[in-house]
């Protein structure tokens, strides 16, 4: 069951990947992807690698990530676009773990499985026209969108066991589709990774 599940997210992220693929080279830069991608070439090409001199108002990951394109592609406007590509690509797959963690129940038929929460949000994800038109862009949404997915399926990942794995709880071990005392989950004994990925969220998108 558990390689049908992944098999199924694969062929969303292909599609998703396709739907995605013309918008990089459909249209010309808006005004503020042609600023940050301005910025971009300035740590590129290692004349302003901090931006001192520009006044940059927005994190500056972005940037960083499109100049690590430049040197292989040059500066040119899908080259620009391809770190929001990537991250709406890891979106669609993201949103489905994130999704499992938060998804309680320990047994579902393969019929039904498909209209569970998992793949469907990854299915929203992967078809949504907001998403799709956002992902062959230079802004910083897409980004954004990313990392607090990635922020809160890492919070999830520290409160809440993924399903079909055993839980303990006061020495007694049991699946998570068995009756079980009504106690919350245990805490991650590691909580500072969601911790620091929350807590740089704002610092560095």
């Amino acid at each position: 069951m558990m390689k049908w599940w992944r098999w199924t997210l694969v062929g969303l992220v292909l599609l998703a990947f396709f739907l995605r693929l013309r918008g990089l080279f459909a249209n010309t830069f808006h005004a503020d992807e042609a600023l940050f991608a301005s910025w971009a070439r300035l740590i590129a090409v290692w004349r302003d690698p901090l931006l001192v001199t520009q006044p940059v108002d927005k994190p500056p990951l972005l940037f960083y990530l499109q100049a690590l394109f430049y040197p292989l592609q040059g500066p040119v406007e899908w080259a620009a676009r391809l770190p929001d590509f990537i991250a709406s690509l890891l979106l669609v797959p993201l949103t489905a773990v994130f999704a499992r963690y938060l998804e309680r129940e320990s047994q579902v038929s393969q019929i039904s499985q498909i209209f569970s929460g998992p793949l469907m949000a990854a299915a929203f994800v992967a078809f949504s026209p907001l998403t799709i038109q956002f992902s062959a862009t230079a802004f910083t949404d897409p980004l954004l969108t990313f990392w607090l997915t990635a922020s809160l399926a890492a919070l999830a990942a520290s409160c809440l066991p993924m399903r079909g794995k055993t839980v303990r709880r006061d020495d007694v071990s049991f699946d998570q589709g068995d009756t079980a005392p009504s106690r919350p989950y245990p805490s991650s004994p590691h909580p500072s990774l969601p911790h620091l990925l929350i807590s740089s969220f704002f610092f560095f998108l």
